[in-house]
Protein backbone atom coordinates (compact mmCIF):
# COMPACT_ATOMS: atom_id res chain seq x y z
CA UNK A 1 0.00 0.00 0.00
CA UNK A 2 1.25 3.68 -0.79
CA UNK A 3 2.18 6.21 1.59
CA UNK A 4 -1.00 7.57 0.62
CA UNK A 5 -3.50 5.08 0.97
CA UNK A 6 -1.83 4.23 4.33
CA UNK A 7 -2.79 7.51 5.55
CA UNK A 8 -6.45 7.42 4.27
CA UNK A 9 -6.94 4.19 6.12
CA UNK A 10 -5.27 5.80 9.41
CA UNK A 11 -7.95 8.44 8.95
CA UNK A 12 -11.07 6.55 8.41
CA UNK A 13 -10.05 4.53 11.44
CA UNK A 14 -9.96 7.40 13.72
CA UNK A 15 -12.53 9.60 12.55
CA UNK A 16 -14.90 6.77 12.19
CA UNK A 17 -14.21 6.00 16.00
CA UNK A 18 -12.92 2.47 15.54
CA UNK A 19 -9.76 4.12 17.48
CA UNK A 20 -9.98 4.21 20.85
CA UNK A 21 -8.23 5.93 23.98
CA UNK A 22 -10.45 9.47 24.13
CA UNK A 23 -13.22 9.78 26.10
CA UNK A 24 -15.69 12.81 25.91
CA UNK A 25 -13.88 14.34 28.48
CA UNK A 26 -10.21 14.14 26.86
CA UNK A 27 -8.79 17.19 24.42
CA UNK A 28 -10.91 19.83 25.73
CA UNK A 29 -10.91 22.37 22.60
CA UNK A 30 -11.88 26.24 22.94
CA UNK A 31 -15.17 26.78 21.30
CA UNK A 32 -13.82 30.67 20.55
CA UNK A 33 -11.26 30.87 17.58
CA UNK A 34 -10.75 33.96 15.34
CA UNK A 35 -13.22 35.58 17.80
CA UNK A 36 -16.03 33.74 16.50
CA UNK A 37 -17.63 30.79 18.35
CA UNK A 38 -18.22 27.32 16.68
CA UNK A 39 -20.11 24.23 18.00
CA UNK A 40 -17.04 22.15 18.79
CA UNK A 41 -19.43 20.26 21.72
CA UNK A 42 -20.87 18.50 18.42
CA UNK A 43 -17.07 17.01 17.44
CA UNK A 44 -16.51 13.13 17.99
CA UNK A 45 -13.84 12.71 20.87
CA UNK A 46 -11.16 11.64 18.01
CA UNK A 47 -11.85 14.56 15.91
CA UNK A 48 -11.10 17.20 19.13
CA UNK A 49 -7.91 15.33 20.23
CA UNK A 50 -6.58 15.56 16.58
CA UNK A 51 -7.30 19.38 15.92
CA UNK A 52 -6.19 20.11 19.78
CA UNK A 53 -2.88 18.42 18.71
CA UNK A 54 -2.47 21.00 16.54
CA UNK A 55 -4.22 24.20 18.08
CA UNK A 56 -2.26 23.56 21.76
CA UNK A 57 0.97 23.27 19.89
CA UNK A 58 0.84 26.05 16.48
CA UNK A 59 3.53 27.09 15.15
CA UNK A 60 1.65 29.55 12.88
CA UNK A 61 -2.15 30.92 13.02
CA UNK A 62 -4.32 34.15 11.14
CA UNK A 63 -7.29 34.97 10.41
CA UNK A 64 -8.61 35.46 6.87
CA UNK A 65 -11.29 37.93 5.83
CA UNK A 66 -14.06 38.39 5.95
CA UNK A 67 -14.38 38.11 2.53
CA UNK A 68 -17.61 38.76 0.63
CA UNK A 69 -18.58 36.46 -2.17
CA UNK A 70 -21.13 37.40 -4.84
CA UNK A 71 -23.17 34.46 -4.96
CA UNK A 72 -26.18 32.65 -3.44
CA UNK A 73 -25.30 31.11 -0.09
CA UNK A 74 -26.44 27.30 -1.43
CA UNK A 75 -23.94 27.92 -4.83
CA UNK A 76 -21.38 28.60 -2.06
CA UNK A 77 -21.77 25.88 -0.09
CA UNK A 78 -21.96 23.44 -3.21
CA UNK A 79 -18.66 24.54 -5.08
CA UNK A 80 -17.17 24.21 -0.92
CA UNK A 81 -18.46 20.78 -0.47
CA UNK A 82 -17.95 19.42 -4.04
CA UNK A 83 -14.32 20.43 -3.68
CA UNK A 84 -13.08 17.96 -6.68
CA UNK A 85 -15.66 19.33 -9.11
CA UNK A 86 -14.55 22.85 -7.87
CA UNK A 87 -11.58 22.32 -8.94
CA UNK A 88 -12.44 20.79 -12.46
CA UNK A 89 -14.61 24.21 -12.44
CA UNK A 90 -11.12 26.47 -11.56
CA UNK A 91 -9.10 24.45 -14.66
CA UNK A 92 -11.40 25.41 -16.92
CA UNK A 93 -11.63 28.76 -16.39
CA UNK A 94 -8.51 29.65 -16.10
CA UNK A 95 -7.97 30.01 -12.55
CA UNK A 96 -4.77 27.16 -12.40
CA UNK A 97 -4.29 23.58 -11.81
CA UNK A 98 -5.40 22.64 -9.21
CA UNK A 99 -6.26 18.35 -8.47
CA UNK A 100 -8.42 17.45 -5.70
CA UNK A 101 -9.25 13.53 -5.47
CA UNK A 102 -11.72 12.05 -3.43
CA UNK A 103 -10.57 9.45 -0.82
CA UNK A 104 -13.35 8.31 1.01
CA UNK A 105 -16.47 10.13 2.56
CA UNK A 106 -15.21 13.93 3.28
CA UNK A 107 -11.54 12.97 2.83
CA UNK A 108 -9.54 14.47 0.04
CA UNK A 109 -5.97 14.54 -1.59
CA UNK A 110 -5.48 17.81 -1.90
CA UNK A 111 -2.14 18.97 -5.09
CA UNK A 112 -2.13 22.27 -5.67
CA UNK A 113 1.07 21.84 -8.40
CA UNK A 114 2.91 24.53 -6.65
CA UNK A 115 4.73 22.43 -3.61
CA UNK A 116 1.84 21.76 -1.28
CA UNK A 117 -0.08 18.47 -0.92
CA UNK A 118 -1.39 16.57 1.53
CA UNK A 119 -5.02 14.99 2.87
CA UNK A 120 -7.79 17.76 3.79
CA UNK A 121 -10.88 15.78 6.15
CA UNK A 122 -13.62 17.71 6.45
CA UNK A 123 -14.48 16.92 10.67
CA UNK A 124 -17.63 19.03 11.32
CA UNK A 125 -20.29 20.49 8.96
CA UNK A 126 -23.70 22.60 9.22
CA UNK A 127 -25.00 25.57 7.73
CA UNK A 128 -22.97 28.34 9.11
CA UNK A 129 -19.55 26.00 9.98
CA UNK A 130 -16.59 23.86 8.50
CA UNK A 131 -14.50 22.34 10.60
CA UNK A 132 -11.22 20.80 8.56
CA UNK A 133 -8.23 19.20 9.73
CA UNK A 134 -5.32 18.72 6.83
CA UNK A 135 -2.26 17.10 6.97
CA UNK A 136 0.17 17.66 4.49
CA UNK A 137 3.92 18.70 3.72
CA UNK A 138 4.96 22.19 1.16
CA UNK A 139 7.92 22.31 -0.76
CA UNK A 140 9.44 25.60 -1.74
CA UNK A 141 12.79 27.33 -2.68
CA UNK A 142 13.17 29.51 0.47
CA UNK A 143 12.49 26.61 2.89
CA UNK A 144 12.92 22.64 3.34
CA UNK A 145 9.90 20.70 2.79
CA UNK A 146 7.73 21.25 5.72
CA UNK A 147 5.42 18.86 7.16
CA UNK A 148 2.61 20.38 8.86
CA UNK A 149 -0.90 19.89 10.21
CA UNK A 150 -3.67 22.18 10.24
CA UNK A 151 -6.97 23.10 11.50
CA UNK A 152 -9.49 25.43 9.77
CA UNK A 153 -12.48 26.79 11.27
CA UNK A 154 -14.96 28.36 8.51
CA UNK A 155 -17.68 30.55 9.44
CA UNK A 156 -20.34 31.44 6.58
CA UNK A 157 -22.50 33.75 7.11
CA UNK A 158 -24.92 35.55 4.58
CA UNK A 159 -25.24 39.73 4.18
CA UNK A 160 -27.98 42.06 2.13
CA UNK A 161 -26.24 42.79 -1.10
CA UNK A 162 -26.39 46.14 -3.29
CA UNK A 163 -29.44 44.83 -5.56
CA UNK A 164 -31.26 43.46 -2.14
CA UNK A 165 -30.69 39.88 -2.65
CA UNK A 166 -28.30 38.78 -0.39
CA UNK A 167 -24.12 37.19 -0.34
CA UNK A 168 -21.93 34.94 0.99
CA UNK A 169 -19.45 36.34 3.50
CA UNK A 170 -16.26 34.44 5.17
CA UNK A 171 -14.25 34.30 7.74
CA UNK A 172 -11.91 31.75 8.05
CA UNK A 173 -8.93 31.35 11.70
CA UNK A 174 -6.11 28.36 11.02
CA UNK A 175 -3.59 26.94 13.18
CA UNK A 176 -0.70 25.01 11.66
CA UNK A 177 1.81 22.94 13.65
CA UNK A 178 5.08 21.72 11.99
CA UNK A 179 6.03 18.20 12.52
CA UNK A 180 9.63 19.03 12.51
CA UNK A 181 10.88 20.25 16.15
CA UNK A 182 13.81 21.77 14.79
CA UNK A 183 12.63 23.05 11.74
CA UNK A 184 9.49 24.60 14.47
CA UNK A 185 12.53 26.64 16.04
CA UNK A 186 14.33 27.71 13.27
CA UNK A 187 11.30 29.45 11.47
CA UNK A 188 10.43 31.18 14.54
CA UNK A 189 12.81 33.57 13.60
CA UNK A 190 11.21 34.29 10.64
CA UNK A 191 7.33 33.89 12.23
CA UNK A 192 5.80 36.91 10.33
CA UNK A 193 7.19 35.41 7.11
CA UNK A 194 6.16 31.97 7.44
CA UNK A 195 2.77 32.32 8.85
CA UNK A 196 1.96 34.57 5.96
CA UNK A 197 3.41 31.92 3.43
CA UNK A 198 1.28 28.59 5.17
CA UNK A 199 -1.81 30.55 5.63
CA UNK A 200 -1.99 31.03 2.49
CA UNK A 201 -0.73 27.87 1.05
CA UNK A 202 -2.71 25.95 3.34
CA UNK A 203 -5.89 27.80 2.79
CA UNK A 204 -5.64 28.38 -1.00
CA UNK A 205 -8.55 26.25 -2.08
CA UNK A 206 -10.66 28.44 0.05
CA UNK A 207 -9.32 31.33 -1.07
CA UNK A 208 -10.22 30.21 -5.27
CA UNK A 209 -13.50 29.31 -3.79
CA UNK A 210 -13.53 32.99 -3.31
CA UNK A 211 -12.30 34.22 -6.46
CA UNK A 212 -14.31 31.48 -8.72
CA UNK A 213 -17.45 32.72 -6.82
CA UNK A 214 -16.45 36.74 -8.32
CA UNK A 215 -15.83 35.35 -11.23
CA UNK A 216 -19.40 33.50 -11.70
CA UNK A 217 -20.99 36.59 -10.65
CA UNK A 218 -19.08 38.53 -13.41
CA UNK A 219 -19.37 36.22 -15.96
CA UNK A 220 -22.39 33.85 -15.40
CA UNK A 221 -22.88 32.90 -18.63
CA UNK A 222 -18.98 31.88 -19.67
CA UNK A 223 -18.88 29.99 -16.63
CA UNK A 224 -22.21 28.14 -17.38
CA UNK A 225 -20.84 27.35 -20.39
CA UNK A 226 -17.43 25.45 -19.27
CA UNK A 227 -19.37 23.98 -16.79
CA UNK A 228 -21.64 21.86 -18.86
CA UNK A 229 -18.24 20.72 -20.08
CA UNK A 230 -17.20 18.73 -16.75
CA UNK A 231 -17.15 15.50 -18.42
CA UNK A 232 -15.19 14.30 -15.83
CA UNK A 233 -17.72 15.27 -13.27
CA UNK A 234 -20.33 12.72 -12.22
CA UNK A 235 -23.64 13.32 -14.33
CA UNK A 236 -25.06 14.25 -11.02
CA UNK A 237 -22.53 16.61 -9.84
CA UNK A 238 -22.73 18.24 -13.19
CA UNK A 239 -26.48 18.93 -13.32
CA UNK A 240 -26.49 19.87 -9.79
CA UNK A 241 -24.09 22.35 -10.52
CA UNK A 242 -25.81 23.74 -13.76
CA UNK A 243 -28.86 24.57 -11.55
CA UNK A 244 -27.27 26.34 -9.22
CA UNK A 245 -25.10 28.34 -11.85
CA UNK A 246 -28.66 28.84 -13.81
CA UNK A 247 -30.66 30.38 -11.11
CA UNK A 248 -27.53 32.02 -10.29
CA UNK A 249 -27.11 33.91 -13.65
CA UNK A 250 -30.93 34.51 -13.65
CA UNK A 251 -30.78 36.92 -10.63
CA UNK A 252 -27.08 37.95 -10.65
CA UNK A 253 -26.58 41.90 -11.22
CA UNK A 254 -23.55 43.84 -11.40
CA UNK A 255 -24.01 46.08 -8.70
CA UNK A 256 -23.05 43.08 -5.85
CA UNK A 257 -19.82 43.03 -7.48
CA UNK A 258 -16.81 44.35 -5.35
CA UNK A 259 -14.90 46.25 -6.70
Amino acid sequence: MTRQGMQVVVFCLVLSGVAHGASTDECPLAFEHGHMKFPVDQLTSESRCLLADVIDHPGASGVIGPNRTPISVELYAYLLDHPAVSAMLMERMGMGSFQITPQGPNRYWVNDRDGAEGLLVLVFRDVHTRIYYIDGRHRSALFPTMRAKTAVFLRIMTEPAASGRSLVQTTLASYTRFEDGMLSRLLRLFQPLVTRAVNRTLTKEFSLTHRLGILIAEQPQRVLREAAGLSEATSDDRQSLLALLRTEAASSDPADIPQ
